[in-house]
């Protein structure tokens, strides 16, 4: 399985988590996670902490792996890059974990 950077140690995933879920899936939350890079619906809706749009957009790998996907978020990402959209809209305006790194502030 691909290693993946979503801002904690790799060596403390679960590995039965992430087997789950869709390989694009993970892909898209690791760009969203490091560069700020919009995710699509049923990710926005994931991370804006809107189960009604994320069950509505979720296609059917996603649908299944909705669980192992907030676990992803709740467990290995910063807690400031989902929660709601306001969160959503600030992390992306950031540039994700890289634009902090750049932030002189």
């Amino acid at each position: 399985m691909k290693t993946y950077q979503f801002g904690s140690y790799t060596e403390h995933y679960d590995a039965t988590i992430l087997e789950q879920i869709p390989e694009n899936t993970l892909e898209t939350i690791e760009r969203y996670v490091q560069r700020g890079i919009h995710t699509g619906d049923f990710l926005q809706a994931v991370i804006s902490n809107n189960l009604r749009e994320a069950i509505g957009r979720a296609d059917h790998g996603n649908l299944w792996a909705l669980k192992q996907i907030v676990q992803v978020f709740h467990n290995y990402c910063p807690g400031e890059c989902w929660g709601s959209f306001n969160a959503y809209k600030a992390w992306i305006d950031r540039g994700g974990l890289q634009g902090i790194q750049i932030d002189p502030a």
